[in-house]
Order: C-alpha cells, then structure tokens, then sequence
C-alpha cells in the first residue's frame, strides 16, 4: 500500500529557503525503518502553511495516513489545528487525535487514578514511587492486550518528566516485568492500563485515528501495594530506528512491523469495502457449499494434507478451525482419535452460514459460530475458556497482508499450544482470471514473504514447514502448491505474561 505519514515540523528555523519543511531536529517515527511492506512517504507539516501542505500530500491518492501531527503539541507546533483540519478530511488513518491534544492543551486534569484505575488522562499532581509503563495494543475493534510492563529503574521522577523518559527509553535503565517475578502485581498494572485506554478511546471516540493503542504510565509505591495511573500517551511505539520499545520488540508478536499492520488492520476492517468483500465471500462460499466438497474431495490433495499433519503432531485440548468450510478437518481429526474421544474439543468457524449448516449435520464440532478469520480470536472467551491449538487450511491467502498480521498477532498471542496453517501459493494468472470474472473479491494473496518477514515470536518454534501439491485450478490450468505452517509454543510463560481482554465483553 501507499501510506502517507504525517509528521510535524517548527516554522522559522525549521523551513528551508524554498519553504519545504524540514524535520524537527530530534528522532521521529520513520515507518520505513520497520517494514518493506509498504511505500512510506514522509511529509513534514510546518504551522505556517498546515492546510495548503496537507491538501498537497492527500492530493498524491495515499491508501493510508499515519498521524503524527500530535507529537510536537508542547513544542509550538500548532498540532491541534493541523490534525482537526486533516481528521476532516475523512481519509482511513491512524495516530495521535486532536480530542487527545484538545485536552492536554486546556490543561484538562484530575488526581492521579489509585488502586481502582477509573483512569484519567492528564494529570499534574506530583507522584512519586517506581516508574513503570505498560504498553496496550488495540486488536480489531474491541480487543485489547497489554504487554508486560516495562519498568524504570530511576525513581521519584516528576509529573513533568515522565513524557520525556518515555521518549527517550534508552537513557534510561529498563527492564520488562514478566509474571514470574509478580504475577499479582503484573496483572493488575495490565488491567488498570486496559481500563486506562478504555477512558481514553471514549474520549476520543468520533476522531476514526484512536484505535492502535497506547502506553500507560504508572507509579508503583509502598512496597507495591498501590498502583497509580498517572498519564496515558497514544503512541504504543516510537516507530523510532534509535530508540527502542522494549515491550513491542520482546513481547508482541511479530514486533513493530506488525503492530503497522495492525494499526492499518483495525482502521480498514471498518470501512465499507472490506464489509462488501467479507459479504461477497460469505455468499459465494454458501452458496456453493453442497458442491463444495465433492470438487474439493475429487480434485484436491487438501484433505490428505490434513491426514498427514493430524497423524504427525497432536491437537489434545481445544481446537479452533478457523475458517472451517463444510468441516473436513474435524473429521479426520475425530476419525484419527475416535469421535467420543473427550480429550478433543473442536470448535468450528466460518463466514459462510450454508458452510455451517453442513458441519451441524455431522455432529462433529462441539460448536460451530458464523465468524471470521479476524474476528474469532477477538471472540474467544465467548466461545471457550481458552484455546489450544488453532489450525486454518486454505484460507488466509483471502487476507490482506495488514490484516493476516492481525490474525497472526492474535494466534499467537492467545493460543496456548500449537498453530497450524497452509499458505497457498496462487499465480497472479489466477488472480487474473478470477478479476475478469468479477470475482476480484476472491483474490489470493501468497503470504510466504509475509509469515517471513514476521518472524518466529519470542516462547514459540517452528517445528516443521513444508511444502506440497494442492489441486490444479480448472479454469486456467495452473498447479496451486501450499505451504503448511506448524508453530508449537516452547514457553508457556510467554502466554501468561500478556493479558488479553475483550473489551465489548468487560
């Protein structure tokens, strides 16, 4: 994708003699750094001219926008004026909004939260104690997870300060907190941050950017039995090629690059054109659901492929099949264990409710639930008490890149045991095909770079990958071969030390 990011400039100094802005001179977020995924293109926005620079940018037809306009609101900047003019404009972004800055210039304030954390954004009254920040990051509309804390050993740091020890993390001695040396205290930090940042998105509800997360920051004091949330910045990360986030490079999955997508994820699975693609899916998959296995069956190795990875690894426990289809998966996986087997719990997920209705026949899921990909993780605690394995055949090549880290971060995130995937490799003559037949909707995307370019989360090895035949497409002749994905968690401290919550749910 083209992705325009927005930055902020000073005037005067800070404008060269032809009136390009030039940027601030201290570090700023450079997306690029981070991800070869996408075009990023810096614009740098000086207070001089905001309008006519922002209206030259959008007119270069940006997919996406990154708002950073925000992140000089203390420096003269005039960043609340700048971001209202470009939220205006209603153009898919993400960032820092302007209610966000609106409030921190009108010097908008309460006591620092404690214990309970009905949190507050903008504080002045000066605490004291241990320095901790907790980084939560936004999954889809309504999940939330917070990372492990991030602790500062360099106390009785004034109100005043704690933005700029923020950004400037390595200059300060840090350390991440996992559960193992406090899980009481961990979890509550985590879930007064959760609270932290639900205040902050109803307070800047209407603005479209408040949705990838950000880092809460804490005192901890009296030999850690009282936790104070004493502010909450919008930006998770600094996106920064100098600094460091300890917490998204250690401890969320895929580190910065996927926190992007993630960010792109949760503004697009909102707009008009992936609800029409997700409903062109759904119908078209229904529709051909009483055929659908018997093509599948008759011309395809995909079933085999799933009896060889259930014959080679074990699913004891709880089984999400995401994208389940008509339920091939379940079957062999019931045949291969028996069906009245209780050490096997599958549950089965689909957009396409003809798909569904074919699996209640069989009796074979202990539940089946019209979801998505995307979605169903999201979901989890409404459907189970916690999920061991997630498998997805011939299914994610539907996703786009931004959004297939979102279901990655997710899996990866939450399941507690293994992960197991196929990525189709499709040739774009297919893709072709399925355009010219106004099927574009369908389109396949080989994600083999992308699960690459991921990488192997910290606690989780990739314990086999291989590649085999599929089918051959009948339309145009081509041999579809996939690649099969198996993720197996190492350690389980890993799952513990992130809190996940369903927000819609709480």
């Amino acid at each position: 994708m083209k992705v325009c990011v927005l930055l902020p400039c000073l005037d005067d100094h800070h404008v060269q003699s032809n009136g390009i802005a030039k940027p601030l001179p201290r570090s700023f977020p450079d997306l690029g750094a981070f991800s070869d995924q996408h075009d990023f293109q810096n614009h740098f926005i000086s207070s001089r001219n905001f309008k006519g620079q922002i209206d030259a940018a959008v007119a270069q037809s940006y997919d996406f926008y990154f708002n950073f306009l925000g992140g000089a609101f203390d420096s003269g900047f005039r960043s609340l004026e700048a971001s209202q003019y470009f939220e205006g404009l209603g153009l898919p972004w993400s960032g820092i909004p302007s209610s966000y800055l609106s409030t921190n210039m009108n010097g908008s304030h309460m006591a620092a939260d404690h214990h309970n954390c009905s949190h507050n954004l903008a504080v002045r009254e000066h605490i004291t104690g241990q320095h901790i920040t907790c980084t939560v990051i936004q999954l889809a509309d309504d999940g939330y997870l917070a990372l492990p804390p991030v602790v500062y050993n360099a106390n009785h740091v004034s109100m005043k300060d704690w933005k700029l020890l923020a950004s400037f993390e390595p200059e300060a001695e840090i350390e991440l907190l996992r559960k193992e040396k406090g899980a009481s205290l961990v979890e509550h930090i985590q879930k007064a941050s959760i609270g932290a940042y639900q205040t902050f998105r109803e307070e800047n509800r209407g603005t479209g950017g408040a949705n990838l997360g950000c880092k809460v920051h804490l005192r901890i004091r009296d030999h850690e039995k009282e936790v104070f949330v004493v502010g909450v910045d919008p930006q998770p990360a600094s996106f920064s090629s100098t600094q460091s986030d300890l917490a998204i490079t250690r401890a969320f999955p895929g580190g910065p690059r996927a926190l992007i997508d993630v960010a792109m994820a949760n503004a697009l699975l909102r707009s008009d054109h992936s609800v029409e693609t997700i409903n062109k899916l759904s119908d078209q998959y229904s529709g051909t659901a009483d055929t659908y296995e018997a093509i599948l069956v008759g011309e395809s190795r995909v079933p085999a492929m799933m009896k060889l990875i259930v014959e080679k690894f074990d699913f004891s426990g709880v089984t999400f099949d995401i994208a389940c289809g008509t339920g091939i998966f379940a079957r062999v996986l019931k045949e291969s264990y028996g069906a009245e087997d209780p050490r096997h719990r599958v549950f089965g997920f689909d957009i396409a409710p003809g798909m569904l209705k074919i699996c209640e026949k069989f009796g074979i899921y202990e539940s089946v639930h019209l979801d998505s990909m995307e979605e169903t993780l999201v979901n989890v605690q409404t459907y189970a008490e916690t999920v061991d394995h997630v498998v997805c055949f011939t299914a994610i090549q539907l996703l786009r890149p931004e959004v297939l880290s979102l279901f990655l971060v997710l899996a990866f995130a939450l399941t507690n045991k293994s992960i197991t995937f196929t990525v189709n490799e499709v040739p774009e003559r297919y893709n072709d095909y399925l355009e010219s037949n106004d099927h574009a909707y369908m389109r396949s995307a080989n994600h083999v770079k992308a699960l690459e370019d991921f990488g192997v989360p910290a606690g989780w090895e990739l314990v086999w990958k291989q590649k085999e035949f599929a089918w051959k497409t009948p339309q145009t002749g081509d041999d579809i071969y996939s690649v099969i994905y198996r993720y197996e968690r190492v350690d389980e401290g890993t799952t513990k030390d992130v809190l996940f919550v369903n927000g819609a749910k709480m």
